[in-house]
């Protein structure tokens, strides 16, 4: 519907957090009172097609979900694309616009997962912020913990997306380990306060452990996929073991309890 809000997750780096944030995002509307059926994620571009977390949380909750595609960045694609063997930019833009257009009719909020660091896609004229601003979605960056190395990363990210066109509405800061890079990532706030009023912190997430159980420590980023994927090809998604869906409930219980819902909404 028209009331639609839409956040487009983007980060600093391919494996800075982007889905599993975008889990503690649905998680977290869960929680503040949205229904099941008022939220939907989508990831429109991918290089991978293993089902991930954020697929398997949103089969559990009953949550609209896409998470291949419409674009894959198959192995070979971008020498295809110059070569004139794909759609043109503007037909992929398209059936991007359209997917996410599809997946939000009656949703309140959408949560557009976006693939790699924000240029990726650029050489096809579809990087993170032609999806962002096609799909009329504001920018929320998953940056990595640190003063200098976050503000700089954030400031390298936000003003490409600026630059586009795209409006930022501030960070995430994720993955923080240890006392002496929390004591660091908490003075951004003050420096996104100072000179980037328009945007926020929206959260300063410890590393999970909860995540950490289930993943091993691994980062859960695309693996790239080797072939052209067809149309109707079926992407099954697990179901989560009982002691993982556990693990993923206490880590949106984390999550949640961080972050300024208020601010974002």
């Amino acid at each position: 519907g028209s009331t639609n809000m839409r956040i487009f997750v983007s980060g600093d780096v391919s494996g800075a957090g982007k889905s599993t944030v975008s889990l503690g995002l649905l998680g977290s509307l869960l929680k503040s009172g949205f229904k099941s059926d008022e939220i939907a994620y989508i990831k429109p571009a991918t290089q991978g097609l293993q089902a991930t977390l954020t697929a398997q949380y949103c089969l559990e909750k009953k949550i609209d979900c896409q998470h291949i595609g419409p674009l894959v960045f198959y192995r070979g694609f971008t020498k295809e694309f110059l070569d004139g063997k794909t759609q043109s930019s503007a037909d992929l833009l398209k059936e991007i616009t359209d997917a996410v257009d599809k997946i939000s009719f009656g949703k309140k909020i959408t949560v557009i997962d976006g693939v790699g660091y924000p240029a990726v896609g650029s050489i096809v004229g579809v990087s993170n912020a032609d999806i962002a601003n096609a799909c009329r979605a504001p920018v929320l960056l998953v940056i990595r913990p640190g003063l200098g190395d976050c503000v700089d990363m954030f400031n390298l990210c936000s003003t490409f997306f600026t630059s586009q066109g795209c409006q930022v509405l501030g960070l995430i800061i994720n993955k923080i380990e240890g006392s002496g890079l929390m004591k660091k990532s908490m003075c951004v706030p003050a420096y996104i306060e100072k000179y980037k009023p328009q945007c926020k912190v929206f959260a300063l997430l410890p590393k999970s452990e909860h995540l950490n159980t289930i993943t091993n420590g691994e980062i859960e980023a695309c693996q790239i996929a080797f072939r052209k994927v067809s149309a109707d090809a079926k992407h099954e998604v697990s179901r989560l073991s009982a002691q993982h869906l556990e693990a993923l409930e206490k880590f949106v219980v984390e999550f949640s309890s961080g972050l300024d819902m208020d601010s974002l909404l």
